[in-house]
């Protein structure tokens, strides 16, 4: 597997880039750049947050207009217009940063120029990892991508959803494959979620529950958008913090999945 560099320093981390070693109470993780990840989207690195006009945020409350990947640079989300824009917050989790979604109408999406293929993965494995609080959730629709969204693609609106019920799915493109997690969305908790596609399957899961599973159909090709926070059917936006954001061109090892896991754990002391 080839290693791309990272982009910045990260503000307040205060753990290894790559693995610790399970001493003082904290759990044996690795990172996203150490795993080659296609995307990651973390609050935590400063330099890859851009104000309007392209200066890093630097304060409480500034808003995000831009997201850099901290990998390799691969990927950059942008907000719709300025004032639609999430806000950079300080001391959010475990004195740790976040980005705050309002609910009304800001939201981070690619530029319209990325493709499956464009990640690697065509038809093939893919895995998403987010960690965030719900803060609000105020749809109920039977139309599982007209609901309060994490993420989601314009493609056949494929992502994980968030019901008021509560619930929380993951939605495959074709139409018939969702996948329902045992556990709830509980607002105002801070949740990990797990979505990948691996052997024919799609599989959800929240924190560490059994990952559920269905048949997936094809994920979807052509040019799509890759949106946070925003769900275009129904045009529901989403009130949230955003704690990571990682998007990998083919699923990781059960054993990585937990060290990855383990790294969010132990900077913002999420309880699973």
């Amino acid at each position: 597997m080839k290693l791309k560099m990272g982009l910045g320093t990260r503000n307040g981390a205060g753990l290894s880039a790559t693995m610790l070693s399970g001493g003082g109470g904290l759990l044996p993780q690795t990172t996203p750049t150490a795993l080659s990840a296609y995307f990651w989207l973390d609050p935590l690195t400063t330099s890859s947050l851009l104000q309007n006009g392209g200066a890093p945020v630097d304060s409480d409350g500034q808003e995000v207009i831009t997201a850099k990947d901290v990998v390799a640079d691969t990927l950059t989300m942008t907000a719709p217009a300025v004032g639609q824009a999430p806000l950079y917050k300080t001391n959010r989790q475990n004195g740790k940063a976040a980005l705050y979604f309002g609910g009304v109408d800001e939201a981070l999406q690619t530029l319209g120029l990325w493709t499956m293929a464009d990640a690697g993965i065509a038809d093939g494995d893919w895995c998403v990892i987010a960690a965030f609080k719900p803060i609000a959730l105020d749809s109920n629709s039977a139309t599982v991508y007209a609901n309060d969204t994490v993420w989601n693609t314009t493609a056949g609106y494929q992502g994980i959803y968030m019901k008021s019920a509560p619930d929380i799915r993951l939605y495959n493109y074709d139409g018939s494959s969702d996948v329902t997690t045992a556990e709830s969305v509980v607002v105002g908790t801070p949740i990990i979620s797990t979505s990948y596609q691996t052997g024919g399957n799609i599989y959800h899961q929240i924190n560490n529950e059994t990952p559920q599973s269905v048949a997936s159909g094809n994920n979807a090709g052509g040019t799509q958008t890759f949106r946070v926070a925003y769900s275009a059917s129904g045009a529901v936006y989403t009130e949230l913090d955003l704690y990571s954001l990682e998007f990998y061109s083919s699923k990781p090892s059960d054993a990585n999945i937990t060290l990855l896991k383990n790294r969010i754990i132990n900077e913002f002391a999420i309880s699973v």
